[in-house]
């Protein structure tokens, strides 16, 4: 199957699964259509408005359970049964987007400014600060700025600004050390009720 059938498979899927999910009270982040040996349709989803920590991402434990994407599956599974949408054999795999959410909406940014994420743009892109003369196109920071045109982006105390149109693939990618340590605070709290 070549590039341009595909993407026009995700976008048919975005349209028929985006409100079946959001209407079983789920939030569809990322959708995945890879060959890996054989076809597999990805799911990445989440609750909405899960609490946030500041430069962290999602409060661990907060997110869907495996319950959840159990019963999702069935009823997406379901439901592509009757739409007959993609044309041969896949497996569908629904699946929490872990700490490293990606982000696709500017909203998404909004929500999560001040943490830190994995950007990867279409074209190298230089940094506002004259003395970071290296233009880069992976980037790693904290959203610091949410503009109309550009996310803005800080790397190691260097401002980038990136244009919405350039940004290919964005992710959390919270200090795991601090995360973890969080992780283990929450499930001491839960064992013990303290």
């Amino acid at each position: 199957m070549c590039a341009a059938t595909r993407n026009s498979v995700i976008e048919a899927l975005w349209a028929l699964l985006d409100p079946l999910i959001e209407g079983a009270g789920f939030e569809l982040l990322e959708i995945e259509y890879v060959r890996e040996g054989q076809w597999i349709l990805r799911l990445y989803v989440d609750k909405p408005d899960l609490p946030i920590l500041e430069g962290l991402g999602v409060a661990p434990g907060q997110g869907i359970s495996l319950d959840d994407c159990a019963s999702l599956s069935r009823q997406v599974s379901a439901f592509l049964d009757v739409e007959e949408v993609i044309p041969h054999a896949y497996n569908l795999e629904v699946s929490s987007p872990g700490i490293q959410r990606p982000l696709r909406k500017k909203s998404e940014f909004q929500r999560f400014a001040s943490c830190r994420i994995r950007l990867k743009s279409l074209d190298p892109i230089r940094s506002e600060d004259p003395n970071f003369p290296t233009p880069s196109r992976n980037m790693y920071g904290a959203i610091v700025e949410i503009h109309d045109d550009y996310l803005g982006l800080d790397m190691d105390g260097h401002l980038f600004h990136i244009p919405w149109h350039l940004i290919a693939k964005a992710h959390l990618d919270p200090d795991m050390d601090a995360w973890l340590a969080l992780s283990s605070k929450t499930h001491i709290e839960i064992e013990t009720g303290e």
